[in-house]
């Protein structure tokens, strides 16, 4: 923090997504939303009247300019990412970035750098990995009650899923990075490395197609993937299985996460949590269903606080970021070359 026991001041960059973090941090103990920046005027109007926050702004440099802000949480399309992100650096601001990092490895690894140089903290807004479900299902990992983590498999399908509301750039891979992998399938390998310790990555497979975007989204001339799959290789011996679509004939919409482990197993879904372990020669199952106690278990904003105060490291972390950006490089390599690509060299 820049000034001892004052209020952290947050500002707020692009209030689509951004809205939603208003709350969680307003929530926070010794927590201010100083600042809220837009490029639609009607918007900031809007959402400052709902919030009753004073400050707004069209520009972000005029933002970081007039307010005195400890940090950003930014919000914004993703080819703006990259950009905005180091300029908060600059101005020595931390930065909770709104998922994907960036539109690739190469960008990610710019973020993470600046972040490193400016002694500041970058954190991602990868909320599904902490939600109450997830961290439930990390409590029983942790403590060994699984066993040795062997495989995971994690999904997310819709049927007719393709967002029709967003603007031009969601649909072209040169500003959005791709299609439902880098906007759902990033939390579902997320999550997965999550329960997985962030184990070493060894190599990846992957085989992206755009089979509905004509029919789905008229007009919009979408060059990006619809449906993906992806098989990751960790260090021993863990793989990792993900597949996504934002359109496509499963048989039921929705996300999963199943663990398998050599003493229990736990599967994570829109019901809860399961939990599988052998006892007596049977397979003894625990519920937990949607909407149980969440006391204990931190949002990522509030993290992203105690990382600042604390001098630590966010738990949805710059490098781990990365890590991820680099896993969709080689998911689009593989997709075009048809090859398994290493990443042992990167990661």
């Amino acid at each position: 923090m820049n000034r001892e026991n004052a209020p952290l001041k947050i500002g707020i960059v692009g209030l689509g997504m951004g809205r939603n973090q208003i709350t969680p941090f307003q929530n926070i103990p010794n927590t201010e939303i100083a600042a809220l920046c837009d490029t639609s005027q009607e918007r900031l109007d809007r959402v400052m009247q709902e919030f009753s926050i004073r400050n707004t702004y069209q520009d972000m440099d005029q933002m970081l300019d007039s307010e005195s802000l400890d940090a950003v949480a930014i919000a914004t399309p993703n080819y703006t990412h990259h950009p905005l992100t180091l300029k908060a650096f600059d101005a020595g601001l931390h930065v909770l970035c709104e998922k994907p990092l960036a539109l690739n490895a190469a960008q990610a690894q710019e973020m993470v750098d600046a972040a490193e140089k400016a002694d500041r903290k970058l954190a991602i807004h990868y909320n599904h990995r902490m939600s109450p479900s997830a961290q439930l299902v990390k409590r029983y990992i942790s403590n060994r009650e699984l066993g040795d983590i062997y495989y995971i498999r994690s999904i997310w399908h819709r049927h007719r899923g393709i967002p029709k509301g967003a603007s031009g750039w969601f649909y072209k891979k040169e500003t959005s990075g791709g299609g439902c992998f880098i906007d759902l399938g990033v939390h579902m390998i997320d999550m997965a490395l999550t329960f997985a310790g962030f184990p070493r990555v060894r190599s990846v497979t992957g085989q992206l197609h755009n089979q509905f975007g004509e029919v789905d989204v008229p007009g919009q001339d979408m060059d990006v993937d619809d449906f993906g799959t992806a098989y990751i290789r960790c260090e021993g011996g863990l793989s990792i299985s993900i597949e996504i679509s934002w359109a496509s004939h499963a048989r039921e919409p929705g996300m999963c996460t199943e663990v398998y482990g050599t003493d229990g197993g736990a599967v994570r879904d829109k019901d809860g949590v399961e939990i599988m372990r052998r006892e007596q020669g049977q397979i003894a199952k625990t519920r937990f269903p949607h909407g149980f106690n969440k006391s204990g278990m931190p949002s990522v904003q509030e993290d992203f606080v105690r990382a600042i105060r604390d001098d630590d490291e966010p738990h949805c972390s710059g490098r781990q970021g990365l890590l991820l950006m680099q896993i969709l490089d080689a998911v689009t390599e593989s997709s075009n070359t048809g090859h398994e690509i290493n990443l042992e060299h990167q990661t």
